[in-house]
């Protein structure tokens, strides 16, 4: 099951305001949106369901976000999507108190309807900050972690209420949360500190976030997901947990705004493919799969990403420790000097589901005993050191 994830799109609706956003419309139709979708189907990527967490707008400004949720539908209409899974950001909203009536009018209002076209989800997502929607293999729960946003200083950070995360636990506990293969929880706000970002103290954290994960996590068996965006720098890391399968976050970069001098040199714009083996998480009761990330940069323009802090390739799901792959690798070489890619099959079958910290490390404990080449997260050849 293929998920597209395109987050912090700040799209502007005028060319004088590009210096926010390189999805600019100016009443015509958008080139870098185009190239993106062009892009996509030249890989064919035709996933499942489209996913944005939140900021598809640019300082609250309503034509931006009919703008860019326009081009979400879009994306969604070219690529046969089947399903859109969207939440909003601080950016969507008027967070700054005093500026409209309401901070939550212009998106609850809108046309075509957001975050849903189900007038019943959209009527309990607004009314309590969150929403619950039944797929076939996995539950989903949105997630506005702004919406306390417009009062007081609010906006400088997100938040999700001790009552609301009552709601939620209440929720999954009842008859109307069925088991499925694995959950997914839909946020725009970070709701772990991400201070490796920005090297410094981060107050931008979803106030009460740690406290939701530990209780989504324990009213459920099945693994969880969290997707979200607003720190525009990507990564994929294991939440802290006391149980023996912690929630797997994803925060996702941004898609296309201009990127702030603290990240810009370490981190480009990109959009990302998240492919769940639902066979495999079915079977071991964690999350497992694979994920494709795509930059841009205005040389190549769309293409494999190259950054560090997510490459190209990775995944996630697999519990393998490096002792492990070291005796495997001396056991395929006992009577020979060399091992191809077509003799790493196996091997390479369970590194695929690394994440890029654990294949990191695994890499420097193997350049201790071998000489080793890489490609796309995986073992290309492998030879005993001399």
């Amino acid at each position: 099951m293929k998920f597209l994830i395109i987050s912090d799109l700040h799209a502007c609706p005028k060319s004088s305001e590009q210096e926010h956003s390189r999805l600019v419309f100016d009443g015509v139709e958008n080139e870098f949106g185009t190239r993106f979708i062009e892009y996509c189907k030249s890989i064919n990527l035709y996933p499942d369901f489209l996913v944005c967490p939140g900021d598809i707008s640019n300082h609250g400004c309503a034509d931006s976000f009919k703008n860019g949720w326009g081009f979400l539908k879009e994306v969604q209409s070219q690529l046969e999507i089947n399903g859109l899974l969207c939440v909003p950001g601080n950016h969507d909203l008027q967070s700054r108190p005093g500026i409209e009536i309401s901070p939550l009018h212009q998106v609850k209002f809108c046309a075509p309807p957001f975050p849903s076209n189900e007038y019943e989800f959209n009527t309990h997502f607004w009314a309590w900050g969150w929403g619950h929607i039944s797929y076939d293999n996995f539950n989903c729960i949105f997630l506005n972690s702004s919406a306390y946003h417009g009062f007081n200083d609010e906006f400088k950070h997100g938040r999700v209420a001790q009552e609301t995360v009552s709601q939620i636990v209440d929720y999954i506990k009842s008859d109307k949360f069925e088991e499925k293969a694995f959950n997914i929880l839909l946020c725009h706000h970070h709701p772990v500190k991400r201070e490796e970002v920005d090297y410094g103290s981060d107050f931008e954290v979803m106030d009460g976030g740690q406290l939701l994960i530990s209780s989504i996590e324990q009213a459920t068996s099945s693994p969880w997901l969290i997707i979200h965006g607003h720190k525009h720098f990507a990564s994929l890391f294991s939440a802290s947990s006391a149980g023996y399968n912690p929630p797997l976050i994803f925060s996702a970069g941004s898609f296309s705004a201009r990127l702030y001098p603290e990240i810009s040199e370490r981190t480009t714009n990109q959009f990302y493919v998240l492919d769940i083996n639902l066979e495999k998480t079915s079977e071991d009761e964690r999350l497992i799969g694979t994920f494709e990330a795509h930059s841009w940069d205005i040389k190549n323009n769309w293409h494999p990403s190259k950054s560090k802090n997510l490459p190209h390739k990775g995944g996630f799901g697999s519990d393998v420790r490096p002792k492990e792959v070291i005796e495997k690798l001396n056991t395929l070489l006992e009577g020979t000097t060399y091992l191809n890619s077509d003799d790493l099959i196996e091997v390479n079958d369970v590194l695929q589901h690394l994440t890029p910290t654990q294949y990191d490390q695994l890499i420097i404990k193997l350049n201790n005993e071998f000489e080793v080449e890489l490609s796309d997260n995986l073992l290309f050849e492998v030879s005993k050191n001399a």
